[in-house]
């Protein structure tokens, strides 16, 4: 009987040991496995982690601009809310608070090849960039590259010839007085208004696709947006400009506005300097900064000049302008220097002042005296290392066409170089009678026809040219 009860004893204890060998062993509670990864993650989240085995690559480097890959490994358990790189000529370990593309939020898979355009840069310059990515509980940043920038170039580029090439007409109403500005190799047309209606819309024009997406709207009910005339600015992929709204245009109660064409969203930044109108002023940015330089006012034009850091929305005044500049001059930058480009009082030459902000203090570049700013409608863009001023000429002497007029930046000529006149574009009746505003896109000039005219005088042409959308393709 013993026997019997030993050997049930010795079979029960040899079943159980079977059984434990074959149980899987416990998930610890809250940890997860993310797709593609042979190890679990636990419950705490940490700063997203960035590939820091391989650095960053780089193509399509050009005097001003480079192209960056990179890749993001995991989210660190929680979701990134922003991500891109982060880039700088003096720091070896930019961080996000120097410069930076944005390239939104993302949930992977993981790892996540990412690519951005690194714009705004000097030419023949080594720049320190890395991939960054941001969550909840902070920023990681990958390994360090470096990449140099190409030689600013020293010829004009082609001389402008060529012909005009119909594309995508734009959608909306047309209207005058909008911008376009470009933003990650796309046109967005902002804002603008007809003799009867004021817009507050946004659209965007993709020339790869060759057509246009309505983007939301601003929040304006009433509109000093884009009057007086505000010349947008673009930083780290996003459109600001200061403006405001009040019961007539010259009353602005103004900040600073921004467009986010990545995540389709405006925001209202902070107020603007006491007495600054933004009315007449010429802009530029140079690195994480905006300098306005001189504005409008009832009592004449202001010299004054403000920097504004975009980072912190904080306004800091500087040396005022110098030269015989007054509203309606136009500002641009280069090579960590800033350009307002003259109109100029009646009279007077036209000036180009080139500011230093090392320095603080603005130098006379340019003086030029010839066909006058009179019956110009000014509009600028970038070809290589130059800035190109188009002026639309009307009248029989200019054949109704446009006079682009070439500054090299590096270094910035005394005499600017009048290029060969470019015609409008053929409309139904041999040339448009109204506006064209251009804008460039890299290399690639585009035009869009605006309507200066009251609705009752427009003829069956006008009503056919009105909106529509050319490239120059140049020979």
């Amino acid at each position: 009987m013993k026997q019997v009860l030993y050997l049930t004893l010795f079979v029960v204890v040899i079943f159980t040991l079977f059984q434990c060998k074959k149980s899987a062993d416990p998930v610890t509670p809250g940890s997860t496995t993310p797709p593609g990864s042979g190890t679990s993650v636990t419950g705490t989240s940490t700063a997203p982690l960035v590939n820091t085995a391989t650095a960053p690559t780089t193509s399509a480097v050009a005097s001003t601009s480079a192209t960056a890959s990179g890749v993001i490994s995991g989210n660190g358990g929680s979701a990134i809310s922003q991500h891109g790189f982060v880039y700088s000529k003096t720091s070896q370990t930019p961080t996000t608070a120097d410069s930076k593309t944005e390239l939104g939020a993302t949930s992977g898979p993981f790892p996540l090849t990412i690519t951005g355009k690194l714009t705004g840069l000097e030419a023949n310059t080594t720049y320190y960039l890395r991939a960054y990515a941001t969550n909840d509980k902070g920023t990681g940043y990958g390994t360090v590259a470096q990449v140099k920038t190409a030689a600013a170039t020293t010829s004009v580029p082609g001389e402008l010839s060529g012909t005009w090439v119909e594309r995508a007409k734009f959608p909306a109403n047309p209207r005058n007085d909008f911008w376009l500005v470009a933003v990650n190799d796309k046109v967005y047309l902002l804002g603008g208004y007809s003799a009867t209606q004021r817009f507050y819309d946004a659209w965007e024009y993709d020339p790869a696709g060759n057509r246009w997406t309505e983007k939301a709207k601003t929040a304006f009910t009433q509109s000093a947006i884009f009057f007086p005339p505000i010349r947008p600015l673009v930083a780290n992929g996003k459109i600001f400009f200061p403006a405001g709204v009040g019961p007539t245009p010259a009353d602005v109660k103004a900040n600073v506005h921004e467009f986010d064409p990545v995540a389709n969203k405006w925001s209202v930044k902070g107020a603007l300097p006491a007495g600054f109108d933004p009315g007449g002023t010429a802009a530029f940015v140079i690195g994480d900064k905006a300098y306005f330089a001189g504005h409008s006012s009832s009592t004449g034009f202001v010299k004054k000049v403000w920097e504004y850091t975009i980072s912190s929305d904080k306004w800091t005044q500087k040396s005022d302008l110098t030269g015989p500049l007054q509203g309606g001059s136009i500002g641009a930058a280069t090579n960590g220097k800033g350009l307002v480009i003259g109109a100029s009082e009646t009279g007077q030459p036209i000036s180009t002042l080139s500011y230093d902000p090392a320095t603080d203090k603005w130098t006379s570049v340019s003086t030029r005296d010839y066909l006058g700013a009179g019956g110009s409608s000014k509009s600028l863009g970038f070809s290589s290392d130059r800035i190109v001023e188009y002026n639309t000429w009307t009248g029989q002497q200019y054949r109704d066409g446009v006079m682009p007029i070439v500054l090299t930046l590096d270094p910035l000529k005394v005499t600017p170089q009048l290029t060969n006149l470019l015609p409008y574009p053929k409309a139904c009746d041999a040339y448009p009678r109204s506006g064209l505003n251009m804008v460039h896109v890299g290399d690639r000039i585009f035009a869009v026809i605006s309507n200066t005219k009251e609705v009752a005088n427009l003829t069956a042409c006008d009503k056919e040219e009105m909106g529509k959308l050319y490239e120059f393709v140049k020979k």
